[in-house]
Parts: C-alpha cells; structure tokens; sequence
C-alpha cells in the first residue's frame, strides 16, 4: 500500500462483536468496538470518499497536507462515536488497528481541523453532496437509487 493511501484492512464483520484479523490467513478472533464500522467504511471507500476529497477540498499546508488521508478516519471515528479530538483514539485502540491502515494520531487530525475556514467546510460540503449521489448508486436498497444522476452523467 502506498503512503497516499489509507484504506480499511479486508476481513471485518458486520453482524457479530468480532472480526477475523488481517492479513487474510490469520484465523485469530479479535475483539472490535465498533465491528458495523467496517462495512461502512467500505461503501464509502467504493463511494469514492478519498478521491472527492482529494479532487475538493485545497488546504493550506502543513496541517492541511493530505487531506483525503484525514477525513476518512474523522468520518470513521464519527460513525463509531467520537464527538471530541481525544475521542479519536478508539481508532487505534485494539483490533481497529487491524482493521484500518494509516490513521493518524488525534493532535494530528486535531490540527487539521483546526486549519479549516467557512471556505473549507463548504468544500467538505461539496464532497458531502457528491459522496451522497455515488452512495445512492451503490446502495440499490435506496428507493429511487437508480434514478439518481451521478457525478459523470
């Protein structure tokens, strides 16, 4: 896997309070906080989450540096409960590390939080509206999905 890329380690469970480990030949049982976070991760990654932030969202550097790398697990530590920057750290506390490849560290996504102007967040805005139209398209249960536009239509 590249430095520019983060992405959630294959193997996780949806229904039940355990996953298999990564790499894949592992058979070791491990214990998740939050195991429904896998499967919407990955929607979101077929979604194109990391690509509509890197195509939307401009900031200044250093704290805005890699910005698609960021927004993943602050939307990850969202969904699994978070509602504070120190919160953050249920993403490297036990098997989520396991489940998830290059998360940074709360002052760090801290920091980039931080970098953020009005400008910015309508960017993020951007990719919410964007993220939400290829969603419809990858998940058929949605009355209408098929009638949505997407981003290249």
């Amino acid at each position: 896997m590249s430095r520019d890329q983060i992405s959630l380690r294959r193997g996780g469970s949806a229904r039940g309070e355990s996953v298999t480990a990564s790499p894949p030949r592992s058979t070791t049982r491990i214990w998740c906080r939050a195991p429904g976070l896998a499967p919407v991760l990955q929607l979101a990654e077929r979604a194109g989450l990391q690509g509509l932030v890197s195509e939307h969202v401009e900031l200044s550097k250093p704290a805005g540096v890699n910005a698609h790398l960021k927004v993943p697990p602050l939307v990850a530590g969202m969904i699994a409960g978070a509602d504070s920057i120190e919160d953050m750290t249920l993403l490297r506390h036990g098997a989520m590390r396991r489940l998830f490849e290059g998360t940074r560290a709360p002052s760090t996504l801290g920091s980039f939080l931080r970098s953020f102007t009005f400008g910015h967040v309508r960017q993020l805005d951007a990719v919410a509206s964007r993220l939400l139209i290829n969603l419809a398209g990858h998940a058929p249960l949605l009355p209408g999905a098929a009638g949505v536009p997407g981003p290249a239509q």
